[in-house]
């Protein structure tokens, strides 16, 4: 601020009030673009932990598994000719999304509370910790195929429509695991793995995938 500046905010003091008005709206502004990627994140979490609370034990039972021959299916998608995916805009921006949404609840509702322990037979809660991690399997798995849908609209994320493939029919089988009660670690670990292997691809191709918070 010059002279001149100083002396007219000192005679009009409105002035400075706007001046500072305009300051602080700037600041908010760049708050809500910084939190706008984890309250969305949050937001998909938030979704998962409803399924588990509204899905009965015996609709997961039913339907918690995509329907048979769905791996297959998904095989000859990522296998064909991604030309003929419907177009989806903005698909490097809408990859991220439904890729972070994916990986973050499959690690927050399924991963860490296995490695907790609780999906131990005579574990606390070990029956609400189950039925949270099927219908967060079912949201983990529709994210991932959003994420293939994306993958195909851009070439730069067309290489990893495979390996997104690969990631779906292991978060089925982990489903059907799960729904048995008898989930391993090597049945966890797998797609785990998938995730990071994943993650430094897309951060290779441009599309950097944060972990959700829960």
């Amino acid at each position: 601020m010059d002279l001149t500046d100083y002396t007219s905010e000192l005679t009009d003091p409105d002035r400075g009030n706007e001046e500072q008005v305009r300051h602080t709206r700037g600041a908010a502004v760049g708050r809500r673009s910084f939190s706008a990627r984890e309250r969305l994140c949050r937001l998909g979490t938030a979704v998962a932990l409803s399924l588990c609370l509204t899905l009965s034990v015996g609709s997961l039972m039913s339907a918690g598994s995509p329907p048979a021959g769905a791996a297959t299916r998904a095989v000859a998608v990522s296998c064909g000719d991604t030309s003929a995916a419907n177009h989806v805009k903005a698909p490097k921006t809408k990859f991220v999304i439904h890729s972070a949404l994916a990986f973050g609840v499959f690690h927050h509702f399924i991963y860490k509370p296995f490695k907790a322990g609780q999906f131990k037979h005579g574990a606390h809660g070990r029956t609400f910790a189950l039925i949270k991690a099927a219908a967060s399997g079912l949201f983990v798995y529709h994210e991932v195929h959003k994420a293939i849908t994306a993958a195909q609209s851009d070439p730069t994320l067309s290489h990893l429509v495979a390996p997104l493939t690969s990631l779906q029919i292991a978060i089925s089988k982990v489903g059907d695991r799960i729904k048995g009660g008898n989930v391993s670690a090597q049945d966890l670990e797998n797609p785990q793995s998938q995730i990071s292997n994943l993650r430094s691809q897309a951060s290779a191709a441009g599309a950097h995938i944060e972990d959700c918070a829960a």
